[in-house]
């Protein structure tokens, strides 16, 4: 009995596997054939119970069945993977130049500064650098000293008065 429905199980097994399209039905199909509630499993649960000459019959087919039915599965799973992944698509040209990734950034006050300018450039301004504090004290008074400064610094005092 127990001989005649493992050769059934793996005939069974083996035609399913035939007519699997799909990793979902692949899943399907080992959890029937493999998994522990399984017809197959119960049956060799029950070796146990069989008396030694049975399992010294049943035992090897019930083995030899495992072996070719899990075979025959990563056979089929390899074969569904190799048909659904288009490795042309998939291919990577490794002699491409990569994408540059740039290193570091402006600071934030430099990135307000920036975009100040830009808004008084488009209003019509012009940006001129220069020092950033002039005083009457280094305009006019740091002249009096030299004459080469005086004009400058008759000029700077002829406004005051």
């Amino acid at each position: 009995m127990s001989q005649e429905r493992i050769v059934q199980i793996k005939e069974e097994g083996e035609q399913a596997l035939q007519f699997i399209t799909t990793m979902a039905e692949l899943e399907v199909w080992e959890t029937k054939y493999f998994g522990r509630k399984s017809e197959f499993n119960a049956i060799l649960k029950g070796l146990k119970n069989l008396t030694p000459e049975e399992k010294k019959m049943i035992g090897p087919l019930a083995n030899k069945t495992k072996q070719d039915l899990f075979e025959a599965f990563v056979n089929a799973r390899e074969a569904l993977f190799e048909k659904n992944v288009d490795f042309e698509k998939e291919r990577i040209d490794i002699t491409a130049p990569g994408t540059s990734v740039a290193s570091g950034h402006l600071h934030p006050i430099t990135l307000a500064e920036q975009e100040i300018a830009d808004i008084f450039s488009t209003m019509g301004f012009v940006i001129a650098d220069g020092p950033e504090v002039d005083t009457e004290r280094y305009n006019c008074s740091r002249g009096s000293s030299s004459t080469r400064y005086a004009r400058y610094f008759l000029a700077c005092h002829a406004e005051i008065r």
